[in-house]
């Protein structure tokens, strides 16, 4: 059992916890995190135990696209960076460990409307990964179900096709006018725009992420 924390320790950006002693690694992502820590529960972290033993599962990574700590979502809206400085760079690690994502933040209707759109971001990168990926289910938002209040036999399934990359994308840039820090992330990049720009690191004519584009590699 481990936890990766800020050194003020108001964001937790990584929880590794070992389930059997074989079986695939599962990354859950949910919205924000709760008490979990090193050596300490909450009743999320053991409802994904418990999933995981039904899945087959030795092992499950917990990230979130906000990782500053909070038992109740709406204190999100009262800090200053609700997503945490190193968060983007603990996500690409987290994807990249993992054999199977499952994207779990629930409805979305429960964040401020500002920070909504992030929500589109980490969806694009989990689909830009190219990792399998399943869902509990979705909300009537159209928002991966939150796993909670949600039966063992509930089965993981595919997400929707018509939630395509090109639709979290078109979302996105229509939505997302946040700057991040660029980080050099292991294969693909979250700290880049749906259309190749890093944030922070220049403008796209489509989402306006800041100034001078710089265009991804490879890209025309």
């Amino acid at each position: 059992m481990s936890a990766v924390f800020s050194p003020c320790r108001n964001y937790r950006y990584r929880l590794d916890r070992p389930v059997a002693d074989a079986g695939i690694v599962i990354a859950f992502f949910g919205v924000n995190p709760s008490t979990a820590a090193e050596d300490e529960e909450d009743s999320t972290t053991r409802k994904w135990r418990g999933f995981c033993k039904v899945n087959g599962a030795r092992r499950y990574i917990a990230g979130n696209p906000f990782a500053y700590i909070s038992t109740d979502v709406r204190r999100l809206s009262e800090v200053t960076d609700p997503i945490g400085p190193d968060n983007l760079r603990h996500t690409a690690a987290i994807i990249e460990d993992a054999d199977l994502l499952v994207p779990c933040w629930g409805n979305r209707s429960k964040l401020p409307p500002k920070l909504r759109p992030h929500l589109h971001s980490l969806e694009f990168v989990l689909r830009a990964s190219g990792k399998p990926m399943k869902i509990f289910g979705l909300t009537k938002s159209g928002d991966p179900m939150h796993p909670l209040m949600l039966g063992y036999g509930t089965p993981l399934v595919q997400w929707p096709s018509a939630r395509s990359q090109s639709d979290a994308a078109e979302k996105a840039s229509n939505e997302c006018k946040a700057v991040f820090a660029f980080v050099e992330p292991p294969r693909y990049s979250p700290a880049m725009c749906p259309h190749g720009v890093k944030w922070g690191f220049g403008e796209c004519s489509q989402c306006d992420a800041a100034a001078n584009a710089v265009p991804k590699k490879g890209t025309p």
